[in-house]
């Protein structure tokens, strides 16, 4: 019983922000992009975080990540990408300090086959992808006073890393009337990153990761939600 009311709640604030206006035009080209993905999102969450708080999660990332392009590719700068290359759905990133495809690929052995020339397959990106969230979340939720919160602090640390998150987090707790257990009006508005704009990059990194968590959970995840089985 107790989980059904966190599930409605979770609905209740996922699907409220979208309540007052139905699915603009670019809406529904996203929705229509996304619809051959939609079996294999549902058979893949199912067999790898059947307990996901919110599915229409995992498919709002992959829209916030790669706008449901398969051969996504980020290149900062271009054309070298010395800085940072995101590929796929997941936009698993390598830089110059961290290998996230390859530390994810050797990590869990459902990636073990996983080959850098088939680093766009759809199945391993959506795998990989619910794998480290599920592992994020598992860090995220005990810190968080409930199961949005845990979400939150999961596309947060996914975006900017667990470290980001936890130096954010620590700047709340050390914040007059911050609580460090709550994202909304409390630890996003708290953070050690940077809001200069790096060169290569739309944004100031703080503004990134808090446009990230939005667009993802309030903006994206609403029109998701009918075409996840939520257990």
């Amino acid at each position: 019983m107790l989980r059904v009311l966190r599930l409605a709640l979770l609905l209740y604030a996922s699907l409220s922000v979208s309540s007052a206006h139905a699915l603009t035009s670019a809406d529904q080209r996203m929705l229509d992009r996304a619809a051959p993905y939609f079996s294999l999102v549902n058979e893949l969450t199912d067999k790898y975080w059947p307990d996901l708080p919110l599915r229409a999660y995992i498919p709002a990332q992959i829209e916030k990540e790669s706008l449901w392009n398969p051969k996504a590719q980020l290149c900062v700068p271009r054309p070298s990408c010395s800085r940072e290359l995101g590929v796929g759905f997941g936009q698993f990133t390598v830089t110059p300090r961290m290998n996230v495809w390859k530390e994810v690929q050797q990590k869990y052995t459902a990636l073990s086959a996983w080959k850098w020339e088939d680093r766009f397959d759809p199945r391993y990106q959506i795998t990989a992808m619910l794998l480290y969230n599920k592992d994020l979340y598992q860090r995220c939720r005990p810190l968080m006073s409930n199961d949005w919160g845990g979400l939150a602090c999961t596309a947060s640390s996914y975006n900017g890393g667990f470290g980001g998150f936890s130096a954010d987090r620590r700047l709340c707790s050390n914040t007059r009337g911050c609580k460090p257990d709550r994202w909304t009006g409390h630890i996003e508005l708290t953070s050690t990153k940077s809001k200069v704009r790096v060169e290569g990059y739309g944004e100031p990194f703080y503004y990134i990761n808090r446009g990230y968590v939005k667009r993802i959970l309030n903006e994206s995840s609403p029109k998701y939600v009918p075409y996840m089985q939520q257990k």
